[in-house]
């Protein structure tokens, strides 16, 4: 006969067992990413990304003292904002101090309410102005005169282009973090469910050592794994703008997606070569520095792959028009 204490052992060890083998694959798959990710430095060197940063401050001379206005505009909207937002709050007896746990949402709709309202104030507001400040960056990196008002221009002209642009940005983004976020919340629920069990035991112990462990290092890995994803997304918004028509243009995201093939990698290592730098943006004055010649920067890196595509879809254009084209032979017609 075996003892309470040894059954409870024995079924500790199987939890064990099985929390192990069940989260193996996504161990393996997210290290595997993670290693392709930490090996992006053999696709592109630190070099390289001071060679493009040194290319864009020469298509900013002469346009510094805009790009730190446009900035400064784009900053003042979304200050704007969340001060509207905190106000709001004041106003409605809720503090930004105050904190609401989840389960109280229901009963305090009205939160939810000035929460969805701000929400759809800056979708309004300021999706027009972000997508206006990536079309003065592209001008810049195409080495064309740009001014100030060229961010406002979606206020006025597809205005609709802008803000469907931006909600199908905002849908994806929340789609790639709920799946690459989801290992690290069955890691979390599991170390929450042991512990609501009072099992004091070693082995609970254990398992909730090693789930608290795999949970924050799958956080990590889901984020950056979910901005890396992000970034096949990246060139749509320049599609957009190169968009000459009225209508807003169709499969933009999948156009993008063959764009980005095979330069992931290389515009990872570019975004992160400006890490540094983002540190120091911190500090608040050097952001008007450095806010410039990263977008500068990346939307030459971008515009480049974008054109690269546009000949290779020409080349193969004229190719299938030339296979289709039948020659006649020549006919000498004589009397």
């Amino acid at each position: 006969m075996r003892s309470c204490g040894q059954e409870r052992a024995m079924s500790d060890n199987y939890g064990i067992v099985i929390v192990g083998f069940s989260i193996s694959p996504v161990i393996t798959a997210y290290s595997a990413r993670l290693r392709g990710i930490i090996l992006l430095s053999k696709y592109c060197g630190r070099g390289d990304v001071m060679r493009r940063a040194q290319q864009a401050r020469q298509r900013l001379k002469g346009h510094k003292p805009k790009a730190v206005a446009v900035e400064f505009i784009t900053v003042a909207a979304g200050i704007f904002v969340t001060i509207t937002y905190l106000t709001v709050l004041r106003l409605s007896g809720l503090g930004f101090e105050s904190l609401i746990h989840s389960s109280e949402l229901i009963n305090n709709w009205y939160y939810m309410l000035i929460t969805a309202g701000i929400f759809l104030l800056d979708w309004l507001l300021l999706s027009p102005l972000l997508l206006g400040r990536l079309a003065f960056y592209m001008n810049i990196a195409a080495g064309e005169k740009v001014k100030v008002r060229v961010i406002f221009r979606y206020y006025l002209n597809k205005y609709n282009h802008a803000l469907r642009w931006r909600l199908s940005i905002r849908i994806r983004r929340f789609i790639y973090l709920s799946v690459c976020l989801l290992p690290a919340a069955i890691a979390s629920g599991t170390a929450k469910a042991v512990r609501a069990g009072g099992s004091m035991t070693p082995a609970s112990d254990v398992i909730m050592m090693f789930c608290t462990l795999f949970g924050v290092l799958f956080l990590l890995a889901g984020l950056l794994f979910s901005e890396t994803l992000m970034l096949r997304k990246l060139p749509a918004a320049y599609l957009v703008i190169n968009n000459r028509d009225k209508k807003y243009p169709k499969r933009i995201f999948r156009e993008s997606s063959k764009i980005m093939k095979g330069h992931v990698a290389d515009t990872f290592q570019l975004v992160t070569g400006f890490s540094g730098w983002f540190t120091a943006c911190t500090f608040i004055i050097p952001y008007f520095y450095v806010m410039p010649l990263f977008f500068t920067t990346r939307t030459m890196a971008v515009r480049k792959l974008i054109l690269k595509r546009t000949d290779k879809k020409a080349a193969e254009q004229n190719k299938a028009a030339a296979q289709d084209t039948i020659i006649l032979p020549n006919i000498m017609l004589t009397e």
